[in-house]
């Protein structure tokens, strides 16, 4: 435990420590800081020169997401009706932290797991922090579940909960804004909804002050295309609120790298 608090420590002091130059912004977020400015043009929402800001929201996410494992208070500032541990379908986007997402849904007893893509199944760092949640926090549920196993999905819906995040689409799309500018978003967290029967809800966790803000919506109609756009304006919105919590890694692969 103490090596734990020690780890806390470290982190809020990486948090507060000042910036050396603009490998930094590389290295919290993954892309450069002219790869910012880059994405802050096709994205008018960002400010000018976004990096070093975008990286201290990424270095704050990760500060707080550590200090929460070690001393497990997973306090949070909560928009919209609590969570049911009954199934549902949260769907979100690369905004803020999908892990707090997670952990804050389980922390309050719901049995909710990440559907990742195969390739990112390489999770030996990830799987060492769900152990180390899963001591204070035991639900008898997967952490993750993968994307290619359709069938294991669907049947994991008769237990817990998904979540889902719609801003990778791979055919079909539909349109959305994301800080002022267009986006394509992926139906198929919707169209499963609609199929299983279960709730579908907009989540997103993101962290603008000194508080974890979650922000749940009210289950989203049961017709497709009208869930589909009642996510679009809760996600335009909470994007509006804390636009340099957005993965610049994610959006910048999608909005500005050349094919």
């Amino acid at each position: 435990m103490n090596a734990l608090r020690s780890g806390a420590l470290s982190s809020r002091l990486k948090a507060w420590r000042p910036f050396r130059g603009e490998g930094d912004v590389q290295r919290w977020t993954g892309i450069s800081a002219e790869a910012w400015r880059q994405l802050s043009a096709v994205l008018p929402g960002l400010p000018a020169e976004p990096g070093p800001a975008a990286a201290r929201a990424r270095r704050r996410l990760s500060g707080f997401s550590t200090r929460a494992l070690a001393g497990g208070d997973w306090g949070a500032n909560w928009s919209g009706a609590a969570p049911s541990p009954r199934p549902a379908i949260y769907v979100t986007a690369h905004i803020g932290s999908l892990l707090a997402l997670r952990y804050l849904l389980r922390s309050r007893g719901v049995a909710a797991a990440s559907v990742i893509a195969p390739y990112n199944f390489d999770r030996t760092d990830a799987a060492a922090k769900d152990a180390l949640f899963d001591r204070r926090f035991p639900i008898p549920f997967p952490h993750v579940l993968s994307s290619a196993s359709a069938q294991r999905i669907r049947s994991s819906l008769r237990s817990g909960s998904l979540i889902l995040a719609a801003d990778l689409p791979e055919r079909d799309t539909f349109p959305a804004r994301l800080l002022g500018a267009g986006v394509s978003l992926d139906p198929r967290p919707f169209r499963l909804a609609r199929l299983t029967g279960v709730p579908c809800r907009a989540a997103f966790v993101t962290l603008p002050g000194r508080r974890w803000e979650v922000t749940l919506g009210d289950p989203l109609p049961p017709d497709e295309s009208a869930a589909r756009d009642g996510f679009a304006r809760i996600l335009e919105e909470v994007a509006a609120r804390a636009p340099l919590d957005i993965d610049g890694l994610v959006y910048w692969n999608r909005m500005v790298r050349p094919a």
